[in-house]
């Protein structure tokens, strides 16, 4: 991903991952942080790629040790090429 502004990009490497029968790629990641308030939470976040090559990236906050969910989903629209790149790792 990359910023509007071009200030970041990130990654992350897929272990698990389904292709369901429409040939749609989901998998999905989760990480703890810290928020803008210097507390813990953890992310869940849920990618799916469509055999078109459009995007979907969603994300769940939950506050730690409680997992209360935090605000609301955020989800992210894109595409290969346009916000979306794949590498492989040798």
């Amino acid at each position: 991903r990359r910023s509007q502004s071009g200030g970041y990009r990130g990654g992350v490497s897929i272990d698990g991952y389904r292709i369901t029968s429409d040939g749609t790629l989901a998998f999905a990641d989760q990480h703890f942080t810290i928020d803008r308030d210097g507390k813990p939470v953890v992310q869940f976040l849920r990618y799916r790629i469509r055999p078109d090559g459009g995007a979907e990236f969603t994300m769940v906050v939950f506050n730690v040790p409680s997992y209360e969910r935090k605000g609301t989903s955020l989800v992210y629209k894109c595409s290969i090429g346009h916000g979306l790149s794949f590498f492989s790792s040798p």
